[in-house]
């Protein structure tokens, strides 16, 4: 950001892997940035419900793996 001469309080950086990210995401991360000044990074994760966790712990114990996660603590700061 330095180098490229960038000056605004809040860059949004997104993997070349999500160009389909939806457009509330960016505006919620924006939010949550401009909310905390002492957030220096932040990103979107969303909960699975129970559907969306048997799902992906079946693609798991077939092999298929891929899927992104993160683990957060109960302050919502992520661990990994």
């Amino acid at each position: 950001v330095t180098r490229a001469g960038l000056t605004q309080p809040i860059v949004v950086n997104l993997q070349g892997d999500a160009p389909l990210t939806p457009p509330h995401f960016v505006s919620a991360l924006i939010a949550a940035m401009r909310d905390d000044d002492t957030r220096q990074v932040a990103t979107p994760v969303l909960r699975c419900d129970r559907e969306a966790l048997d799902n992906f712990l079946a693609d798991r114990k077939a092999g298929r793996v891929g899927a992104t996660t993160v683990v957060r603590d109960m302050q919502g700061n992520a661990i990994y």
